[in-house]
């Protein structure tokens, strides 16, 4: 299999992107790989065309988009195990993503997670702060406002914001504790958070059943 990178210009600049093509056929001609690189438009043209016998792993494999799937793949991969609790916190995966395929087969995407014999890991600072802005830069760019992501942002966007706000309530929560543990009071004083009840006692014959034998137990005792 042959792969062409084909660039066709018009004076300096060019008029179709790098792009590659393959064909599987030994027996075509140069023609025939061009013509279906280009659809026949541009015959007349300044064409450049870089064959190689393997497909290239360098940068013109690496695209925007699929930099941005990464970096969605990876949040989604990362909360998995963790949807209850951000639930819990009334912060829900946005409906877009429970249609993913896993979710409908009622599966986790990380698995690794609960088979793996690692410590489970709480959510942490760090790595939702790197997540979240990492989804930020990669739809910062002018293709993300192109129609055809118009159903996909607004669930990317509700993603950003859940990650955003879980890693606001873990900074709160963590400078509480912080100033709690090197404060000089007490977290709790008996005056203000405890509350006192004074019960009637009931006679011996108005015990349920399940108590008798406790009460008959510790009235044989000498300290009760």
């Amino acid at each position: 299999m042959l792969y062409l990178l084909v660039q066709v210009n018009e004076g300096p600049k060019s008029i179709i992107p790098e792009r590659i093509m393959s064909i599987e056929s030994e027996s075509n001609q140069f023609f025939d790989l061009f013509d279906t690189a280009t659809l026949g438009q541009y015959e007349d043209r300044e064409v450049k065309v870089f064959i190689r016998r393997e497909k290239s792993e360098g940068c013109l494999h690496e695209t925007i988009g699929k930099t941005f799937i990464i970096h969605l793949a990876s949040a989604i991969w990362y909360i998995d195990p963790h949807l209850l609790t951000l639930s819990a916190h009334s912060y829900h995966l946005p409906a877009l993503f429970k249609q993913l395929k896993t979710y409908q087969d009622g599966r986790s995407y990380n698995e690794f997670y609960y088979t793996g014999h690692h410590k489970k890991v709480p959510l942490s600072q760090q790595k939702l702060a790197h997540i979240s802005n990492s989804l930020e830069i990669s739809i910062s760019q002018p293709w993300a406002s192109n129609n055809r992501w118009s159903q996909v942002m607004p669930a990317v966007l509700s993603l950003i914001e859940i990650l955003k706000k879980y890693l606001n309530y873990l900074i709160t929560t963590n400078a509480s504790m912080n100033e709690l543990h090197h404060s000089n009071e007490s977290a709790r004083s008996p005056e203000n958070n405890s509350t006192m009840y004074r019960v009637t006692a009931c006679e011996p014959y108005q015990l349920k059943d399940e108590y008798i034998q406790l009460n008959d137990l510790l009235l044989e005792k000498s300290v009760y």
